[in-house]
């Protein structure tokens, strides 16, 4: 997996996007978790796997699917395959278009996805090239990028809810918080004053997923550092990462990322595999 973080080439000025591009030979895997980011994932050969939840979607060669902020997923490729995650900073186009951090995208736009596969081809080309228009065609194709995902992506239904897009951000704030420890819907509820039902109904008709699973995701996503970077026991893991015990991390494990905790780890200390290609460093 090949991570890129961008900085203009003159001026050292970070720019609003980022790139993933895994492009091994072996099957592998993207796993990012519950960020800020907007990602775009785009087969650029062989057939790719977007799971998010219990939903797994195909990608053919050529085919792109559009994130959400806060969304987790995982991106699985069959072997030769190539994929590019193209992660965007929302936060960039609110001095221009008010809230565009806070609205809602749909996985594919209302014109099918080959126009946003041109633009995002283009600025990595420009980010890869450089030059004296280096700058100028970079921020351009940004901006068209931007403009495409208002147009062509915007969720009508949830284009008024910012209240409601406020709930998700500090529900996945609380669990980001709270992801060691047991939480219970109810805590979830009162925290953003809403009843449960309504609570739950809401957070899946947005994500896409239940709260339950959200909450498991984000446990795995932190159980991957620990399996990585320490020698905890797997038991020591699941438990430190708010799992009951061993068996429901290695059966959560399993469904997410079709291997064991230990076989990560082995994985990793092979120097081969690659689950946590969203954390940022």
């Amino acid at each position: 997996m090949k991570q890129k973080k961008n900085r203009d080439k003159q001026t050292g000025v970070p720019i609003p996007v980022s790139l993933y591009m895994d492009e091994g030979m072996e099957d592998g895997s993207f796993w990012h978790c519950c960020d800020e980011m907007l990602h775009m994932v785009l087969a650029l050969q062989g057939t790719v796997f977007i799971t998010n939840g219990d939903m797994e979607e195909r990608l053919s060669e050529g085919e792109l699917v559009v994130l959400n902020r806060y969304t987790p997923f995982a991106v699985r490729k069959d072997r030769g395959g190539v994929f590019l995650v193209f992660k965007l900073d929302t936060a960039y186009f609110n001095r221009f278009y008010t809230d565009f951090s806070d609205n809602i995208y749909k996985r594919h736009g209302l014109l099918g996805d080959i126009r946003l596969r041109g633009m995002l081809a283009e600025v990595v080309w420009n980010l890869q090239t450089g030059g004296t228009e280096y700058r100028m065609l970079l921020e351009a194709g940004i901006f068209q990028i931007g403009l495409e995902l208002v147009k062509y992506y915007s969720d009508e239904k949830w284009k008024n809810g910012k209240e409601n897009r406020n709930h998700i951000k500090r529900i996945a704030a609380y669990i980001g918080e709270h992801y060691r420890e047991p939480i219970l819907l109810g805590e979830l509820a009162g925290h953003v004053h809403l009843n449960e039902q309504y609570l739950s109904r809401h957070f899946s008709n947005l994500m896409g997923i239940t709260i339950s699973e959200y909450i498991t995701s984000q446990r795995l996503y932190h159980s991957l550092e620990l399996l990585k970077y320490t020698q905890e026991t797997i038991l020591e893991v699941a438990l430190q990462c708010g799992f009951a015990n061993a068996k429901s991390y290695y059966k959560a494990f399993r469904k997410h990322f079709n291997r064991t905790p230990a076989e990560y780890r082995q994985e990793q200390q092979r120097g081969t595999g690659d689950l946590d290609g969203g954390r940022s460093s």
